[in-house]
């Protein structure tokens, strides 16, 4: 079982300890119940990059990764947006991930909070814009 997959990593992680990757605590965080058919939408994705971003401030993160997450913010803060989750709106059939005006109550957060969102005091800090942007080498 020699394996290099992440399945495989995180079956040692598990069966041998260690610590959460940042991905886990992303997870773990997650502020929505959304199907496997929004995924993996662009908007998924680079919320997932954010959180990964929170979490390690970009290291380990490829240089387009983190050009992609400054393009999204630099989104978010010229068309004033945030995403929100709607099981009955969205870019797809099902519903899903979207960007919608900013309010004055979503404050700092990238996300909207609405009643199809569960937020952690951890989520709380990781759905917020980061103190800078990433930098691409």
């Amino acid at each position: 079982m020699f394996e290099d997959t992440p399945q495989f990593a995180k079956w040692l992680q598990q069966t041998y300890g260690g610590g959460s990757t940042p991905r886990d605590i992303v997870i773990r965080n997650w502020p929505f119940q959304i199907p496997d058919t929004s995924c993996p939408a662009p908007l998924y994705l680079r919320l997932l990059d954010h959180g990964e971003y929170v979490a390690t401030g970009g290291r380990g993160m490829s240089n387009d990764t983190l050009r992609d997450l400054t393009k999204f913010y630099q989104t978010l803060r010229d068309e004033r947006a945030v995403v929100e989750y709607d099981p009955k709106n969205g870019v797809s059939e099902s519903g899903g991930l979207s960007l919608v005006p900013r309010e004055q109550k979503d404050g700092d957060l990238i996300i909207r909070v609405n009643e199809h969102t569960q937020l952690t005091d951890e989520g709380e800090m990781i759905w917020r814009f980061p103190p800078h942007d990433p930098v691409a080498d």
